[in-house]
């Protein structure tokens, strides 16, 4: 699958995710081998969420083990 189809898959998964537990994104930034370039056919996405507004720690991991659930299905 190329880089441009995974990326829109990936920012879709994320913004459903926090749509079905009702938490704002306020940006998704890819990171690591994917950004600099050297990563390997086999290389992870790297990713980091951040929302707008800061979740107790029950929020985060419900958002958290939904969103791994998801992407993991990718």
């Amino acid at each position: 699958m190329h880089d441009e189809v995974v990326l829109k898959k990936i920012k879709r998964s994320v913004l459903e995710t926090a749509k079905e537990n009702k938490v704002e994104i306020y940006q998704i930034i890819l990171f690591g081998s994917r950004v600099r370039g050297d990563y390997r056919e086999d290389s992870d996405w790297d990713i980091l969420v951040i929302t707008k507004e800061k979740l107790d720690r029950d929020k985060f991991w419900k958002l958290y083990t939904s969103m791994k659930r998801k992407l993991a299905s990718l």
